[in-house]
């Protein structure tokens, strides 16, 4: 007797086919990316000690899923971590990639 497999692999739910090689390696998902940048983002704010604003620019596929998804993880970041947060969706900025400025 044997089982047929009838999920998704580990692989297929964190990765999402490659638009260059049409499916022969892999990217990262969306969501993974997501979540990779709000752990840098914490990492970041947490190191800061005075109040400041953290303006993010990240890539817009990114920006949209935060804002959609995500927006109460950014809300308890900004309580947890004391800072306020502002997103700026950025074209030309590529998927795990964002920039930090701080503002007083």
């Amino acid at each position: 007797m044997t089982r047929k497999r009838s999920g998704k692999t580990l692989v297929q739910q964190m990765t999402q086919t490659c638009p260059i090689c049409k499916g022969s390696g892999f990217i990262k998902s969306l969501r993974t990316e997501s979540y990779l940048i709000l752990r840098a983002f914490k990492e970041a704010l947490r190191n800061k000690q005075d109040e400041f604003t953290a303006v993010i620019s990240i890539n817009p596929e990114i920006f949209h899923y935060l804002t959609s998804h995500e927006y109460n993880a950014i809300l308890a970041l900004e309580k947890e971590t004391g800072h306020k947060i502002e997103l700026y969706s950025k074209e030309g900025l590529g998927m795990g990639t964002y920039k930090i400025e701080w503002d007083k």
